[in-house]
């Protein structure tokens, strides 16, 4: 075209031929400007191909004093190859005064005689957008040919069943190259594509990290997404890397730091969307056994690759996620660290409907109820808590023991919604600070509870340890509801059926003393509670040794008596070892150590009110001896 355009080249020329006699022409005017737009493939240009490669039409690409070449891409690797990174320059997201006025632009409305509730759902709607330019354009069309007002377009657009169906829709623009996608869910499978042709594994994992949360997607879980992906840790990081630059270069993922200085990504809420909508689109994987495991294999018997959609990385990211809490809630560092995380498994289960039904989804998702419990996230945990016990009822039975100890877990969710609080070191429930609604989950915790005895009772018999430990959820329930006498007995009875079954310094009896102690220690009968917890930590030196966790418990727990019986500074020191010691042993991101801090700081502030008050009266005596002394002189 460029050829014909000018009028004295050769058409007749062979491929190179014309190319470089365009490139001749061009470089010959006075003044010339060349855009090469939508210069998505570099590979054209020689970037990120062999060197000896005969593809590559940067040779062609005209150079001299009187013109400039102006490269519009979606791929950033063009900074620093064929565009100097002083000259290039990056088109973001817009600004909140950029984006009003490109609104006001495409909703043919000025913000002149706005009100304060339309500048503020102005701004809502521009925050839901994230300041894209193609989804303000798309939404203000839409807006002003449906009449549309702002508030509207916000409801629809929080809603699941509108949402896709406004981001989806694609208004004519003027201003768009014709053919190009207007739809804000359409707009990014070009780099999707590219990124497919390019790396299976960046596909993968960028498929993978969608149905995440967007936001903070931390070193380590882009590491285990990408083992989940295929990517081999043995042969060292650099096809991570690059799958992970790639990204970052097609503007797919953005890297943050933290206030630590951490690495960490994000990815853009909309380009999220579209990920997922365009998996959604694909035709669904058959949910056969072979699709349900932690490695899904992708080729079939005779080598045909499945579909990759939406299901499939679902269950990818469930297996990363499940993987993540087992870690975290085996090590003891979940309260710690696994905040981190906690927005990603929420987000996974949001999604557990697509990766189907089956014992090993149920043992995944299980882990994940784990990490919850540890977070504190009661309400979420029991809505996943349901999900679970619906389908294992369904595949193993009512009375399977996988079954009941699922039933058991959304018992403690149950009951974990009535409390404000729960002690890291020992994670029982504070049940001194009930949020007021705590009643109706404390008798629906006692229902389940009470259920799930019954059956483990009836399946297992009243000695196996599960049995045990619904005895031990019902004793906590009623301490809850302030039956501290029945709650004692239940204890009592526990302790003396173990002493029966281990004799009396078996780890499992030392626990059953513990919880005496404990309801003891509830009652104010602090005393009593006192005398056991120091038997308890004698028995659990000479039998577990000091590096043992029950052995670091029990130190934590005598030190709380000794603080509540008057001896302070006893307390503190033994507290103090007790975090000392849990530090060398597990270092220091483990959950009895975020407990002993709690304590230390607390109890060294009491110590410190304690001395001031003891030196004022002592300085109050002195005064009043030397003023007694005067007196009788």
């Amino acid at each position: 075209m460029i050829a014909r355009k000018f009028g004295d080249i050769d058409e007749k020329l062979d491929d190179e031929g014309l190319l470089i006699a365009v490139c001749n022409r061009i470089e010959a005017e006075p003044e010339w400007l060349l855009v090469l737009d939508n210069a998505d493939d570099l590979s054209l240009f020689g970037i990120g191909i062999p060197s000896s490669s005969s593809k590559n039409l940067s040779n062609y690409i005209p150079r001299g004093p009187n013109g400039l070449v102006l490269w519009t891409t979606r791929d950033k690797r063009i900074k620093g190859t064929l565009v100097s990174p002083i000259r290039a320059v990056e088109v973001g997201d817009l600004s909140l005064d950029e984006a009003t006025i490109l609104l006001s632009i495409a909703t043919a409305t000025t913000q002149d005689k706005a009100t304060f509730e339309e500048i503020n759902n102005t701004n809502e709607l521009l925050e839901a957008l994230q300041y894209h330019a193609l989804a303000i354009s798309q939404a203000g069309a839409y807006m002003r040919r449906t009449s549309t007002s702002v508030r509207q377009y916000i409801t629809m657009l929080m809603q699941k069943k509108t949402r896709q169906t406004l981001l989806e829709k694609s208004e004519f623009d003027r201003h768009r190259q014709f053919g190009a996608p207007n739809s804000i869910l359409y707009t990014w499978s070009i780099s999707i594509k590219r990124i497919q042709q390019e790396s299976e594994l960046a596909f993968d994992l960028f498929h993978t990290i969608a149905y995440f949360d967007n936001q903070k997607f931390l070193g380590d879980l882009i590491e285990v997404a990408g083992i989940e992906c295929g990517f081999d840790w043995e042969e060292g990081t650099g096809a991570l890397e690059e799958a992970v630059t790639r990204l970052k270069e097609f503007s797919l993922i953005y890297q943050r730091q933290d206030e630590f200085g951490h690495r960490m990504y994000e990815m853009h809420k909309l380009v999220q969307e579209a990920a997922r909508y365009s998996l959604r689109m694909k035709k669904p994987l058959a949910k056969d056994s072979a699709t349900m495991r932690t490695s899904i294999v992708l080729q079939d018997n005779e080598g045909d690759s499945e579909v990759k959609d939406e299901s499939f990385f679902a269950m990818r990211a469930l297996n990363v996620i499940s993987y993540m809490s087992e870690d975290l809630h085996e090590s003891g560092e979940a309260q710690v660290l696994g905040d981190d995380y906690m927005t990603h498994a929420l987000q996974v289960v949001e999604w557990m409907d697509l990766c189907g039904e089956g014992a090993a989804i149920s043992d995944k998702l299980s882990a994940v109820s784990d990490l919850l419990g540890d977070l504190n996230e009661w309400k979420g945990r029991e809505l996943l808590d349901e999900k679970i016990l619906a389908m294992r009822q369904k595949i193993l039975g009512v009375e399977h023991p996988d079954t009941l100890n699922s039933m058991a877990h959304l018992t403690i969710s149950c009951f974990g919604q009535a409390f404000a609080d729960r002690d890291d070191g020992t994670l029982r429930f504070d049940i001194s600070y009930q949020w007021k609604d705590s009643r109706y989950y404390i008798n629906k915790a006692y229902e389940i509870g009470m259920e799930v005895l019954g059956l483990r009772h009836k399946v297992l018999g009243p000695t196996h340890p599960d049995t045990i430990a619904s005895w031990k959820t019902i004793a906590e329930i009623q301490c809850g509801q302030g039956q501290y006498d029945a709650a004692t007995k239940i204890a009592q009875n526990i302790l003396d059926t173990q002493q029966k079954l281990y004799g009396e310094k078996h780890s499992n009896t030392l626990a059953a003393m513990e919880d005496l102690a404990y309801g003891f220690y509830i009652q104010g009968r602090y005393t009593e509670a006192l005398y056991i917890r120091e038997e308890v930590l004698k028995l659990q030196k000479e039998t577990a040794g000091e590096k043992n966790l029950a052995n670091m418990l029990a130190m934590y727990n005598l030190a709380i008596s000794w603080n509540q019986c008057g001896r302070r500074r006893d307390a503190l020191t033994l507290m103090k070892e007790c975090y000392k010691l849990q530090e060398n042993v597990f270092g220091l991101f483990h959950r009895i150590g975020l407990g002993c801090n709690w304590h230390i700081e607390e109890w060294e502030d009491e110590v410190a009110d304690d001395d001031a008050c003891t030196h004022d009266s002592a300085s109050l005596l002195m005064e009043l001896h030397i003023d007694s002394s005067m007196n009788d002189n």
